[in-house]
């Protein structure tokens, strides 16, 4: 395989050919621009498991105030409210909620024929529907997953003390859980938001910075740079006596400049002096010419 060189070659001599303070520049911008992309996935990053954090906890929270509600119900009255578990499939907060039913085993005084068609008919439509509400049924544990904007938490009820008074059922036995779909395209909206603010916030303080940069660049490195450049041009045509502004105790391109201006100086002496002995072999040759 045959490689073209010829495009880098002629790209490397237009980047030689650039000003010092553009070379600059272009290593310097895109360093900018790259931190900046990567500044703000990172900050996205974290406010999106913020979010996924925030969004669990919440339905930790729900499925909590509704298991004690259910005890509750339970434990004073020996039944649940029938409107109960339509209510809180309305909540506004929540995108929606759906209870999953486990086997309740209740306590054979308590199952009556009516209470048991009620139970035949709630587990009918409040059932085990799909794989993750039965492994969390199962095993016991909290799952939850992210589909585009929509959070999904499926959190247990897991039977206590007060539960074994109407369930036949050891305590950490899952009697039921809770499915909770909570919408994330609001918060996802104002992270984007809040991303492509602080992008545009970072820019703008970069070409601040890097106008600033720039500046000082010029004033302080490009400009010195260039008189010893003008002056390294005068020297070589000839011209001794142009001066370098130099500072011994300022930066090393003054530094630079000051030695350079010594060298001049020096150079003039030593032509000076080389010419005065030139005049004077001169007319001692005519001396002894005549």
């Amino acid at each position: 395989m045959v490689f073209q060189f010829v495009p880098s070659v002629e790209k490397m001599k237009f980047i030689r050919g650039l000003k010092l303070s553009s070379k600059v520049l272009l290593g310097v911008v895109p360093l900018i621009v790259a931190s900046g992309f990567l500044t703000v996935y990172l900050n996205n990053q974290f406010e999106e498991e913020q979010m996924m954090e925030q969004a669990l906890a919440s339905a930790q929270t729900y499925a909590d105030i509704i298991r004690e509600s259910l005890v509750n119900m339970m434990v004073d009255r020996l039944q649940v409210d029938e409107t109960f578990l339509d209510r809180i499939e309305k909540l506004n907060e929540i995108d929606s909620l759906r209870l999953v039913l486990n086997d309740l085993r209740l306590r054979p005084l308590l199952m009556t024929p009516d209470r048991a068609l009620r139970i035949k008919r709630k587990m009918d439509e409040y059932g085990v529907n799909d794989a993750m509400e039965s492994e969390v049924i199962l095993s016991g544990s909290p799952l939850w997953e992210r589909s585009g904007d929509v959070f999904r938490a499926i959190i247990p009820f897991k039977a206590d003390a007060r539960c074994q008074r109407c369930h036949q059922v050891d305590e950490g036995y899952v009697l039921a859980a809770a499915n909770i779909h909570i919408s994330l395209s609001r918060f996802s909206q104002a992270i984007m938001s809040n991303a492509e603010r602080t992008f545009w916030i970072f820019i703008g303080f970069s070409i601040l910075a890097v106008s600033i940069a720039v500046f000082i660049f010029r004033r302080f490195v490009a400009r010195p740079v260039n008189q010893l450049m003008k002056a390294t041009e005068e020297i070589a045509g000839g011209n001794l006596s142009y001066s370098v502004a130099g500072n011994p105790r300022g930066d090393e391109i003054a530094r630079l400049g000051g030695a350079f201006e010594f060298m001049r100086i020096a150079l003039k002496k030593n032509l000076e002096e080389l010419e005065e002995v030139n005049a004077t072999l001169v007319v001692r040759k005519r001396q002894l010419e005549d």
